[in-house]
């Protein structure tokens, strides 16, 4: 792809990549932003003023139409990615029923590292050389969203996949990271297709993911340490330890750890199993190792939270039972 700046259609060039990489920024040292939406839809651009940013891919849409953001309008080819804030809202000249694309929309209010983007529409569309990336990057999105469960949240578009870390009741930190790297995996993209380097904010494409997906696939080899996990991100240990300390937050062995006591506890919750069993099931060689990594995640011990779930399901089986009488 030619690497000029009238490949972008409305926002020029350098402006798309500094607010991208300050997106990109932001939710790297932060937490995953709130999502109004992220999926795929078959309605055009309808959106009132909100304090937003939107990244599209309309890959079967195969008419040219207009688009207006706030009082600047362009035109959006078929098969185009989009950038643009929705400060100002956005509308197109389609009917509802011919449009077809991914979006996916961040909450940025009260944003320190975005102080700005709210003064002018902010618009870019460019065509994409690897449709299928991009896809399976707004794929990866939805699925994470979907897999935890995520109540709906009611911003100004009410999507089957949002999210709202307030509204969430069975949110775990392996999730909110998997989501968060999916997010910055998106963005890598973008700034790739617009033939922009990055500044090191966003990950080189895939890696973190593959990661990740590889560390889900394999915790519970207590033998699994940082150089394998590495290779299979086609990193070297010490980059691959700094790029994923920098989005995650936490070293790759501490997020390990915590795919293992999440799974610790759904197997605590939901199995028969002994404590010693789940221990070695999980990863963990030593199983009062175990016990004190479980401690210092949950904030209580293994019997504890068995103890607990005991308790609560007692409470449940008393309460459906009293309604089922009063029925």
């Amino acid at each position: 792809m030619k690497n000029d700046t009238k490949n972008l259609n409305g926002t020029d060039r350098e402006s798309f990549a500094l607010w991208v990489e300050r997106i990109a920024q932001w939710i790297s040292h932060g937490d995953v932003p709130r999502i109004p939406y992220a999926g795929f839809t078959h309605i055009g651009c309808e959106n009132p003023p909100s304090p937003c940013v939107q990244f599209s891919y309309s890959h079967k849409s195969y008419i040219k139409y207009g688009l207006n953001i706030g009082d600047r309008h362009i035109e959006r080819n078929p098969g185009d990615a989009l950038f643009c804030n929705v400060h100002f809202g956005n509308t197109s000249d389609i009917s509802l029923n011919d449009l077809q694309s991914w979006c996916l929309f961040l909450d940025v209010s009260d944003v320190p590292e975005l102080a700005g983007i709210e003064k002018v529409p902010l618009v870019c569309t460019m065509p994409i050389a690897d449709p299928d990336l991009l896809i399976e990057a707004f794929e990866k999105i939805g699925a994470i969203t979907v897999e935890s469960g995520l109540e709906i949240s009611r911003g100004f578009i009410e999507g089957p996949l949002s999210y709202n870390p307030e509204l969430l009741s069975n949110h775990n930190e392996s999730k909110r990271l998997r989501l968060k790297a999916a997010i910055l995996e998106l963005l890598a993209i973008f700034l790739t297709e617009a033939g922009m380097p990055s500044t090191g904010a966003v990950v080189p494409v895939g890696a973190v993911r593959v990661a990740i997906e590889f560390m889900g696939r394999n915790y519970m080899r207590s033998s699994l340490r940082l150089p394998e996990i590495a290779a299979a991100a086609g990193c070297s240990s010490d980059h691959f330890g700094r790029i994923f300390g920098k989005q995650a937050g936490i070293s790759p062995m501490q997020y390990l750890r915590h795919i293992r006591i999440e799974r610790a506890r759904l197997l605590i919750q939901h199995s028969a199993m002994r404590i010693s069993e789940i221990s070695a099931v999980v990863g963990f060689r030593d199983p009062l190792h175990f016990s004190r990594v479980f401690r210092s995640l949950s904030g209580m011990s293994p019997r504890e939270f068995k103890k607990q779930v005991s308790e609560q399901t007692k409470v449940d089986d008393n309460a459906s039972k009293q309604k089922e009488f009063y029925v």
